[in-house]
């Protein structure tokens, strides 16, 4: 069977169990695709996809394998292709460090929060980045860290989805 009709076929197998529901078949054809199709440009995305729908199975060790799968690609692609790559890249980083947190490993989780560059985040990644590092810091009892942010998040993050919690956590700190 020719790879272009085999792609298709994954592909199309892929959109219908999305519509069903299935995350099981979806990863399995998702797995399929990246073993059949690995230098295929859209197979990044697939173990993006793949991550998250791991991590919401429950199955951590396997979705940060596919997100470290990633990071791995993007060491042996080219200086053209590593602009494509970057935004993808602080996606990753990002899922990495939500996966820890998730995990309860806050320490892994802080030292990853910690290494992102926030200036190059998008506003919403940025405060759910600040938030979940402050989050870290204050459970961990990095009080004088975790202050010192909360003073600025709080004054600039009032009225969003985290505003409550960084408001407690202020006055818990102090």
């Amino acid at each position: 069977m020719p790879q272009n009709v085999r792609k298709a076929i994954l592909q199309a197998l892929v959109k219908l169990y999305i519509l069903l529901g299935d995350s099981g078949k979806e990863i399995l054809l998702y797995e399929k695709y990246v073993e059949a199709f690995e230098n295929d440009p859209s197979c990044p995305h697939i173990l993006f996809k793949l991550g998250n729908l791991y991590r919401e199975q429950g199955a951590v060790k396997l979705a940060l394998k596919r997100y470290y799968d990633i990071l791995q690609r993007a060491l042996t692609v080219s200086q053209a292709e590593l602009k494509t790559y970057r935004v993808m890249i602080t996606k990753v980083q990002i899922a990495i460090a939500e996966t820890y947190f998730e995990m309860n490993d806050l320490p892994k989780a802080l030292e990853l929060f910690s290494k992102l560059q926030l200036d190059t985040l998008s506003i919403e990644n940025k405060r759910k980045v600040l938030f979940k590092k402050i989050y870290c810091q204050y459970h961990l009892k990095k009080y004088l860290d975790a202050l010192g942010l909360l003073e600025n998040f709080c004054d600039s993050n009032i009225n969003d989805g985290y505003s409550a919690e960084t408001i407690f956590l202020k006055i818990k700190t102090l």
